[in-house]
C-alpha cells in the first residue's frame, strides 16, 4: 500500500464516518490526473474497513462491498448520480462511485472528450481503472474491485458503451443508458463512429473481443419510449459544427482539437440509435436487454429505477462468488 494513501484500516470504526470515509465521500481529486475527480457513496452499517482481520466481531465480520460505478452525462452531475443510487446502496449493501470529468479538459471547445475513452492528451479510461485499481482498493479495502458494474446514462451511456468495447473482463454488467450517439462494432469506421483503428486510437495490439463481451453477465441498452428527437434539434446540431471548425481554425492554440478524435453531430434520436445497435449487435451474437421505458423522454431520473431493478439480481450473484 502506498505511504501516500490512507486506508480505513488504520482508522478505528467509529470514527469512520466522522473521517468521511464512510458515509457520502467528498469528492477526491484523481491521483493519475488531477483535474479528474471522484465521489463515493460507502454504507456506512455495510462496511468492512479491514477485510484482512480474522475476526467474528463486527464490522470485521461484513462481507465486501460490490463496486457500482455510475458515469455522469455532458452536464457533469457527478454528484446528482451518486445520490440516485444512496438507497439502493444502503439496502442491497454496494458501495458507489461517481466520477467527474471536467468540460473543457483537451481544448475550449471539449465537451466529449471523457465520451471517447482515449484523445492524444486524455484518457479517461486509463483513469478511471487508476482511480479504481491504485486508490478505491488501497484507502477502502472493503470493497471489491477486480470487477465492477457500470451504469452511464446520455453521455455517460456513451461511456459505459464504450468501456464495454474495451475492458469486458473488467465489467460484471453494464447499463446503458440513452447514447446519443453510439459506436457501433463496424470495422469500415474509425473511432468513435466504429471500430475500424482502435491500434491506433488506443495503441499497438487492441481489439475488440468478442467473446469477453458475450461474457459480461448482464448488457442492458436502456432508453425512453419519448427520447427520439436530436438534442437541440438539426439547426442546433449544424450550428454546433459551423462554430467548431472557425474556432478550431482561429488559432494555433485549438489546432490539435481538430485532429483530437471528436463525436459527429447527432443525427437520429436515442431510440432509433439504440435500437439500430441492438439489431447489430445480434449479427455479433451479443445478447442485450433492451428496455424502453414507456412514456419518459430524456430524463434520467425517470430511468433509474429500471437500471436498478436489472442490475439487482446480478449484484445478488456477484455477492455469493465474492471472496470471503
Amino acid at each position: 500500500m502506498s505511504s501516500s494513501l490512507i486506508s480505513t484500516a488504520l482508522v478505528p470504526p467509529k470514527f469512520l464516518q466522522s473521517a468521511f470515509l464512510t458515509g457520502r465521500i467528498p469528492f477526491r481529486l484523481s491521483r493519475s490526473h488531477p483535474n479528474v475527480s471522484y465521489t463515493l457513496y460507502i454504507p456506512p452499517h455495510a462496511y468492512n474497513p479491514d477485510p484482512s482481520r480474522s475476526s467474528q466481531e463486527p464490522p470485521y465480520n461484513l462481507p465486501l462491498l460490490p463496486l457500482v460505478v455510475t458515469i455522469h452525462g455532458t452536464s457533469r452531475n457527478a454528484e446528482a448520480c451518486r445520490d440516485r443510487l444512496r438507497d439502493f446502496a444502503d439496502k442491497h449493501h454496494v458501495a458507489v462511485l461517481a466520477p467527474f470529468f471536467p468540460a473543457g479538459i483537451t481544448s475550449v471547445l471539449d465537451l466529449d472528450s471523457y465520451k471517447l475513452l482515449r484523445t492524444p492528451t486524455f484518457y479517461s479510461d486509463q483513469i478511471l481503472l487508476s482511480i479504481i485499481d491504485d486508490e478505491i482498493a488501497q484507502i477502502w479495502p472493503g470493497i471489491f474491485t477486480s470487477r465492477f458494474f457500470l451504469t452511464g446514462y446520455s453521455g455517460g451511456g456513451q461511456f459505459a458503451l464504450r468501456m464495454l468495447y474495451i475492458h469486458p473482463s473488467r465489467l460484471d454488467a453494464v447499463s446503458i443508458g440513452a447514447p446519443g450517439r453510439p459506436t457501433f462494432l463496424d470495422e469500415n469506421e474509425p473511432w468513435p463512429r466504429g471500430i475500424g483503428d482502435l491500434e491506433a486510437v488506443f495503441g499497438g495490439g487492441t481489439k475488440i473481443d468478442i467473446d469477453a463481451i458475450r461474457a459480461v453477465k448482464g448488457i442492458q441498452l436502456l432508453v425512453g419510449s419519448e427520447d427520439n428527437f436530436i438534442h437541440g434539434g438539426e439547426a442546433f446540431m449544424s450550428f454546433i459544427e459551423q462554430f467548431k471548425a472557425k474556432i478550431r481554425n482561429s488559432s494555433v492554440e485549438n489546432q490539435q482539437a481538430a485532429v483530437d478524435p471528436s463525436l459527429d453531430a447527432m443525427k437520429e434520436g436515442r431510440l432509433d440509435g439504440l435500437t439500430r445497435l441492438r439489431d447489430s449487435w445480434k449479427e455479433h451474437g451479443v445478447e442485450a436487454n433492451f428496455d424502453v421505458v414507456a412514456g419518459v423522454a430524456h430524463e434520467a431520473s425517470k430511468m433509474s429505477p429500471t437500471m436498478m431493478e436489472f442490475l439487482l439480481p446480478l449484484i445478488e450473484d456477484c455477492k455469493k462468488q465474492l471472496p470471503s
